[in-house]
């Protein structure tokens, strides 16, 4: 989904394109986003739960890090 929209752009992205590159049909597509914008919304939700995931990873081995080495 995400490589639809960087090729063709967010207003030139067509839902049908969407669903091809996913292997699937446009109607499977539209049961679960109700437009285009609903897709692009859970796309972002998806896209930064898992850099705020990455992002607190770093911070505990950040603090854990300091913590052991304060502890040498």
């Amino acid at each position: 989904m995400a490589e639809v929209l960087a090729e063709e752009g967010l207003y030139g992205a067509r839902m049908e394109a969407i669903a091809a590159r996913a292997g699937v049909a446009v109607g499977t597509v539209y049961n679960h986003f109700e437009d285009r914008g609903a897709l692009v919304e859970a796309l972002l939700d998806a896209r930064r739960g898992a850099l705020m995931q990455r992002v607190h990873s770093v911070l505990e081995g950040s603090a854990e890090a300091v913590a052991v080495g304060w502890a040498a």
